[in-house]
């Protein structure tokens, strides 16, 4: 009798531990997160937000190659109406800070831009909005045109494929190699950018800047959620547009190929 007792107790205990694990013994890193706040959302905890956007959150920490503790979300969304899987990643530092560093979509990486409208919109639902004093050193700094700040954001909207408007058919494909930012006369990711730039004719091997100089225009369409990029082309000699087929003409950005 005294053994089935045991017995029984032992099974209970096991149990009992097992529950608890799940409820009470979650993982500090991942508390770490999402008890905490973004910057830019205080007035919302990580997982309140997450958990609310997503369904079927996941959480799971570990550690990288590079010895980074790093925190994985995982959920599903939908995305231009069709349910898509989002993963994000967030880096834990040693003083017990974190920051997003990584995001894809259905396993395909994304850039920093559609990392800041995404968050956006979880935040959105979770009725949470920047800070005014956010947005106002946001707005500062983009008054900053040779910032590296502002350079690094006008690489993140202009590199990747451009389309022509309402075809499937790429024209250009901006990366490190064919594209220099010259000036940022502004940059709003989320609304209207105006960004000088050198692009290389991969025929040639030529830069624009040879015999030209190369506006390009971007704005958010909110319609179809997408940039649309506009390009002027001025010549060096007396600063006339030049009559380029392309000139003037909506091109539109293609999240993938």
């Amino acid at each position: 009798m005294k053994r089935r007792a045991l017995w029984a107790l032992a099974v209970g205990m096991i149990l009992l531990w097992g529950v608890a694990g799940c409820s009470f013994f979650e993982d500090k890193t991942v508390s770490l997160v999402k008890n905490g706040h973004l910057n830019n959302y205080p007035a919302s905890t990580v997982g309140e937000a997450f958990d609310s956007f997503f369904s079927n959150p996941q959480w799971k920490s570990f550690t990288s190659d590079k010895g980074k503790r790093v925190v994985e979300f995982a959920g599903k969304c939908m995305y231009f109406e069709k349910e898509v899987t989002v993963k994000m990643q967030f880096a834990v530092s040693d003083d017990k800070t974190f920051e997003i560093e990584y995001l894809d979509v259905n396993d395909i990486p994304q850039n920093r831009l559609l990392m800041a409208a995404l968050l956006s919109k979880v935040y959105e639902k979770a009725g949470v909005k920047k800070t005014d004093e956010i947005n106002a050193k946001t707005k500062a700094a983009s008054n900053k045109p040779n910032s590296t700040t502002d350079r690094q954001a006008a690489q993140t909207l202009l590199y990747g494929n451009w389309g022509i408007y309402a075809t499937d058919w790429v024209k250009y494909k901006f990366k490190d190699s064919n594209l220099r930012i010259v000036t940022v006369d502004a940059i709003e990711p989320n609304g209207e950018s105006k960004i000088w730039v050198d692009t290389m004719d991969e025929k040639t091997g030529k830069w624009s800047s040879e015999y030209c100089r190369t506006l390009l225009e971007v704005k958010y369409n909110e319609k179809i959620k997408k940039h649309e990029m506009t390009i002027t082309r001025k010549a060096n000699a007396n600063g006339t547009v030049l009559t380029d087929a392309d000139n003037k003409k909506k091109f539109v950005k293609v999240p993938f190929e």
